[in-house]
């Protein structure tokens, strides 16, 4: 049993980026497995950019936030086929998506954007303006 932050107790099993998450309150949830996303992380001078692979999802279903330097991206899917339809071939797993990722004292945490397309979230971090590259001219003396 592990205690979830907010009082609640579950069970919690963790496999591969699959994590099963049993007996918890419903906090928007939409099902018993969440998904550890994949992310790609790439170093643009400016910036730091981070794109997940949350696909099944929308835009209004994610919830991006950063508390005590730890970014969280949550985003919810839901259920492929009504309640009265069974697939006879299920390999595709339906589930939500949760991931948390610990900043660097050089991101600018009140600029961050996200961008949500085919699949794919991609959230620009900025430097800190006294922490990006910059270039010093030399001149003849």
């Amino acid at each position: 049993m592990a205690d979830n932050g907010n009082g609640c107790c579950s069970a919690i099993e963790q496999r591969d980026n699959v994590t099963a998450i049993q007996n918890t309150q419903s906090h928007g949830k939409t099902s018993d497995v969440t998904y550890r996303p994949p992310l790609d992380l790439y170093d643009l001078g400016d910036r730091y950019e981070i794109q997940f692979d949350v696909p099944g999802t929308t835009a209004e279903a994610i919830e991006v936030t950063v508390h005590d330097q730890v970014l969280t991206v949550e985003a919810r899917v839901q259920a492929r086929y009504p309640g009265n339809i069974t697939p006879l071939l299920g390999e595709y797993g339906v589930g939500d998506f949760r991931r948390q990722v610990r900043l660097g004292e050089d991101i600018d945490s009140q600029s961050l954007s996200a961008i949500y397309t085919d699949g794919v979230l991609t959230l620009s971090l900025p430097k800190r303006a006294e922490r990006q590259p910059r270039r010093i001219e030399v001149r003849a003396g």
